[in-house]
């Protein structure tokens, strides 16, 4: 128990000439054993006073383990001054520490601060905790509201300090243009930051916390690109837990009609990692956003994890994205995702992703962006999005691989699952991909036109080792066109695709089962593709055309297939078109319905295994 001094005359009571000294001995107050009293009516609490200031009692204190205690009043620092580690700092409710401008009141041991959830800080000037305070901080300290409607920009600002941070419940006003400015990779127009990440920064709500960006930074015809969190260099181990990150999209647009891509490519982000326009800078290695809600953003990303450069850039890594919800996102641009995955060993779960009541542009909307290795993406659920998760390549050298994508129950409009590459962008391929287990539900009576698709696998680069297996695709609605339970193409020249599994998924309810794209769009090349004891069943004309379709394997003339296996699958039909195989393995183990038929149009097979029976009939 550190021993404590007190005054024999109370503040107010005493004559402000007489001074403090340890032959001074008062009495306990309650628990608190002896104690020092500050005065507020000295001047200067820096400077040597009548007895009373912080630095009179400091210099009497000297090297004993003492606590300082000050009453209701605002004790204002004019001078720099620093308190040492030895000594504790206990404020009763209403007292307030006032420091100039271009002062700085030292505080040794940020551990040493004892108050309640109350403003303890004021003034312009600088309050430093030399070691920080391992215990938590509050931004009320520092004159946060929470009210709604006070900007409590600069309290947080300097609550975000230090390393944990709790905050009561509130909604907290945010200015995003009051602080930071900075130029974003790819020398990107101005983008607003008002709170720099820092490492070991841990901040959690207490309560139904909200950080709410104010009204009218950000219109159609002023468009200004802010974000809440960014970083401007390499940190580590950073916490955000139980907070709602309120962007106020609503009172923020960033684009007018006509809404045609692209517009409001604008950065709304509720987190932005490698927010510079350096290349290689800005990442995180460690981070946890758990229990939190993003919502109201109109523009582009909601957490955008990195952004990558030229080579084998460095990734943020060791993420995981818990328990959290986004929700009314994407509203005013023409490309959205919640979630923009540049990371490596990423785990996202339990997060749940809804789409926007009133979206300006129908077909934006994904929950999450793969760009990296090591991800594990379960238990989520999506209710009516556009688009759910796509694998993706990372616009650099790095292969993405090592993705698993199971237990999910996604509906969307488009496409659950797709996989997304361009030519243009440098090396690296999508590998080791394992998606399963996952219930893939088909809007397929949404209003807007657009393909379809419950996993689109569909590419401009390399693939190798892609299981996409015991899934269920579903269509709901009364369909208004055509949709597909697959759609399979490598699309560009000299990239291949290999080891690619279609095995034990229920498809019901499309126009095609699966579908490998036309030839206007196939111009790669394949290896081992293996479609295996998949159901393809009670499909439906959505564009009423006059039929549907269990199995279309076509590519475009002249690219090559190494070896096809279809077997084991119940389905209406089988059609091969314009293709090359070297081996097809095919038997009688497929079921076809009554009204189906195995058929091949202009398609080369060099080795056949199985008792293949060819058709001219059907289509």
């Amino acid at each position: 128990m550190k021993k404590l001094l007190v005054v024999l005359a109370l503040l107010f009571l005493s004559s402000p000439s007489s001074a403090w000294d340890k032959s001074s001995i008062g009495k306990p107050i309650g628990d608190v054993p002896y104690s020092a009293y500050a005065s507020a009516k000295e001047v200067d609490q820096g400077a040597a006073g009548h007895g009373r200031s912080l630095k009179d009692l400091i210099d009497a204190i000297g090297s004993d383990n003492e606590t300082i205690v000050l009453m209701p009043g605002t004790y204002t620092v004019s001078t720099n001054e620093t308190v040492p580690a030895n000594i504790s700092l206990l404020f009763y409710s209403g007292a307030v520490i006032s420091v100039d401008s271009g002062k700085t009141l030292t505080i040794a041991n940020g551990d040493s601060i004892i108050a309640g959830g109350v403003q303890i800080f004021s003034g312009a000037g600088t309050v430093d905790f030399t070691v920080g305070r391992p215990s938590p901080v509050t931004p009320k300290w520092w004159g946060a509201t929470g009210d709604g409607s006070t900007d409590d920009t600069a309290a947080l600002v300097e609550a975000f300090k230090h390393p944990k941070v709790l905050i009561p419940a509130g909604t907290y006003i945010v200015d995003g243009t009051a602080t930071t400015s900075i130029v974003t990779r790819g020398g990107t127009p101005t983008v607003y930051l008002p709170f720099i990440m820092h490492s070991n920064m841990d901040i959690e709500g207490v309560g139904d916390v909200t950080l709410k960006m104010k009204d009218d930074i950000s219109s159609a015809g002023s468009p200004v690109q802010f974000v809440m969190f960014g970083t401007v260099e390499d940190i580590a181990n950073v916490k955000f837990k139980n907070i709602t990150f309120d962007m106020n999209g609503s009172n923020n647009k960033i684009a007018s009609a006509p809404f045609i891509p692209p517009f409001g490519a604008k950065h709304h982000s509720a987190i932005f990692i490698a927010t510079k326009v350096a290349v290689d800078t800005g990442m995180v290695d460690g981070l946890t956003i758990e229990d939190c809600t993003l919502t109201d953003c109109a523009g582009q990303n909601q957490i955008i994890l990195g952004f990558g450069g030229a080579g084998t850039s460095p990734m943020t890594q060791d993420v995981i994205i818990r328990n959290c919800k986004f929700t009314e996102n994407g509203h005013n641009t023409g490309d959205h995702t919640n979630i923009y995955g540049w990371a490596e060993n990423v785990l996202i779960e339990g997060c749940t992703f809804t789409r926007a009541a009133v979206q300006d542009y129908e077909l934006t909307g994904t929950c999450i962006e793969v760009h990296g290795k090591n991800f594990t993406i379960r238990g989520c659920k999506v209710e009516d999005m556009v688009g759910g998760v796509a694998v993706c390549d990372n616009a650099s050298a790095n292969d993405v691989h090592n993705v698993n994508i199971y237990g999910n129950d996604m509906e969307c409009r488009t496409a659950p699952i797709a996989f997304f590459t361009r030519a243009s962008n440098l090396g690296g391929i999508i590998r080791d991909v394992h998606i399963y287990n996952n219930k893939l539900t088909l809007n397929t009576e949404a209003s807007f036109n657009n393909l379809k698709i419950g996993a689109q696998v569909v590419t401009g680069k390399s693939m190798n080792n892609i299981f996409i297996d015991d899934n269920t695709i579903t269509a709901i609605g009364t369909p208004t066109m055509d949709s597909y339970g697959f759609d399979y193409a490598c699309r560009t020249a000299r990239q291949k695709h290999t080891n690619i599994y279609f095995r034990r998924n229920v498809v019901t309810g499309v126009t095609y089962g699966f579908y490998s794209a036309t030839a206007t769009v196939s111009d790669g090349d394949y290896g081992n593709i293996f479609i295996e004891d998949n159901y393809f069943e009670d499909l439906v004309d959505g564009s009423g055309s006059g039929g549907v379709r269990g199995i279309v394997y076509a590519t475009k003339s002249g690219n090559v297939t190494d070896y096809l296996k279809i077997t084991g699958n119940k389905t209406y039909s089988v059609k091969l078109k314009n293709a090359t195989i070297g081996t097809l393995f095919y038997n009688d183990t497929n079921v076809l319905n009554s009204a189906g038929t195995y058929f091949e149009q202009n398609t080369t097979v060099t080795n056949r295994i199985g008792e293949n029976v060819t058709s001219v009939q059907g289509y």
